[in-house]
């Protein structure tokens, strides 16, 4: 069964160079969550700054560990490759009550 999973991002500043069609090369263990909840504790956070998320999909016999606990976490292999396949400005209070929100949905290569 697929998974969606989101994750907020703390340093979102490396994303703004990607657009749509783009190649997102990721080196590193993914933490993901089942809870965008969680995952927004995890996200940059300021009046000025918009929320920025990335959102996922985990495929049946992608390499992925379900870690669980309160944070609801996947952890997804280091060294997999996406495309940038959407991304959506979130106005105030459309995804989170009181801030904008950019939303970059990965698919994997």
């Amino acid at each position: 069964k697929e998974i969606r999973v989101v994750r907020g991002l703390t340093n979102p500043e490396f994303m703004q160079k990607y657009r749509v069609g783009s190649i997102y090369d990721d080196d590193a263990y993914g933490s993901y969550s089942l809870s965008a909840s969680v995952a927004q504790r995890y996200a940059q956070q300021n009046d000025s700054d918009p929320v920025v998320f990335i959102v996922r999909t985990i495929y049946p016999g992608q390499r992925a560990i379900h870690i669980g606990g309160d944070e609801q976490e996947f952890l997804v292999a280091r060294g997999r490759q996406y495309l940038v396949s959407d991304i959506i400005l979130y106005t105030k209070g459309e995804l989170i009550d009181d801030h904008e929100a950019i939303v970059y949905y990965l698919s994997e290569v």
